[in-house]
């Protein structure tokens, strides 16, 4: 009876680790099992409830995510090739609830030369240690999941789950026409971007110094360096992050005239707008968001237009006003180049020079009067020989032209 019961204990044993091992190459069932924050998505507006159900999470490369139980924070998970938590660095000192620990470094340049994160990293416990070899088969299995599947187990839900909270953020969407749309969307989102990511930020309307508004959109090249950082210390990144560009926008252009910010005409004039923008990625900046363990790498000012139609059509004529006086000025230097050397040509040819002055006088009048204008050579008297042939001259050059 004994023997049975123990054979009995065995088979189950190994059969339910059998299943957990078959689970992953089954197509779809660990899909099934993960957590997809947008699961009820149906617009752009945040109008349907996160789902936070899921025993599962995809973490793709170069983002985190935070696992959580009751709400309070257990750790991080990422995945990001070369690249390690500060904590994990041999020989630190810092623990799983300190703020730096999770502050992510480049381990290529550590000199420890640490292997990259894994998002199940082996950390024996009291308990681990207490049911060996039962957590040692979990490690592997878990382990097993994530290189065939990608997936990672974050915990027994509703007890454990992966954070997830409200993202708010601007989506440049082309046409097929070729015209562009800049859409607000609202949704939920359960990762943190390690790597560098795009956000789109845009200003309606941006007053200058003359108060004549402009609507400006950029795009921020950022990077978050402390997910802990960035999840505890603030309700909402991107809210702060797009409220701290559009501080530094409205900052830039207040101070300077309309013509100077729409028309920025050098490229020093661009680059000292994006580095403006730039700055609240520094510690010393009043809207600093490295506070709250975002980077900025780069900005980007892809449009400065006109906040209303009609200031665009005046700045329009202000342009072609200028283009058309900057030709009227290179017209003039060209006329004047020419009467200077046709009176070189006078001072070195004596009478003939004149006469040649005189012979295409006479062909620029003809060509201004048209077709039917008539062109008398000489004084009425004599035709003189040297005039004709300059005339036929001017007039084969004009034709050539």
């Amino acid at each position: 009876m004994f023997t049975l019961i123990l054979a009995t204990i065995l088979g189950g044993f190994i059969g339910f680790w059998l299943v957990l091992f078959i689970m992953p190459i089954v197509p779809g069932f660990i899909e099934l099992l993960a957590n997809k924050p947008n699961r009820f998505k149906n617009s752009d507006d945040r109008n349907y409830p996160v789902s936070e159900f899921g025993f599962f999470t995809e973490l793709q490369p170069g983002r985190v995510k935070i696992i959580e139980r009751g709400g309070d924070f257990v750790r991080c998970i990422m995945n990001y090739e070369d690249h390690v938590f500060r904590g994990e660095v041999p020989g630190s000192t810092l623990q799983l609830n300190d703020d730096e620990y999770w502050e992510v470094l480049e381990s290529k340049k550590l000199p420890e030369r640490p292997d990259d994160s894994h998002p199940l990293p082996w950390r024996p416990s009291g308990i681990g240690k207490i049911f060996f070899p039962v957590s040692w088969l979990w490690w592997i299995w878990t382990r097993w999941v994530f290189k065939v599947t990608g997936y990672v187990f974050t915990g027994i839900y509703p007890f454990q789950r992966v954070r997830t909270y409200p993202l708010e953020y601007f989506k440049k969407i082309k046409h097929g026409s070729g015209e562009e749309e800049v859409r607000r969307i609202e949704d939920y989102s359960d990762h943190f971007r390690v790597a560098d990511f795009q956000f789109p930020i845009r200003v309606p309307s941006a007053d200058t110094r003359d108060k004549i508004p402009v609507s400006v959109f950029i795009e921020v090249m950022a990077q978050v360096f402390n997910p802990f950082e960035t999840a505890y210390w603030i309700d909402d990144w991107s809210t702060r992050l797009s409220s701290a560009g559009v501080d530094a926008v409205t900052h830039y252009t207040r101070i300077r005239p309309y013509d100077d910010v729409v028309s920025i005409r050098d490229a020093e004039a661009s680059r000292d707008f994006s580095d403006e923008i730039a700055r609240i990625g520094t510690l010393d900046a009043k809207n600093s968001v490295a506070a709250i363990g975002i980077r900025i790498k780069q900005v980007l000012i892809v449009d400065i237009s006109p906040r209303r139609e009609e200031d665009g059509i005046r700045l329009g004529e202000v342009a072609r006003a200028r283009v058309d006086r900057d030709s009227a000025e290179l017209r003039a230097e060209g006329r004047a180049a020419e009467i200077r050397k046709q009176s070189e040509a006078v001072r070195e040819n004596g009478h003939i020079g004149l006469a040649v002055l005189a012979a295409e006088r006479n062909v620029r009048t003809a060509t201004a009067a048209g077709e039917k204008a008539i062109v008398v050579v000489g004084g009425g008297g004599d035709v003189d020989p040297i005039q004709v042939a300059i005339l036929q001259e001017l007039k084969k050059a004009k034709e050539a032209e």
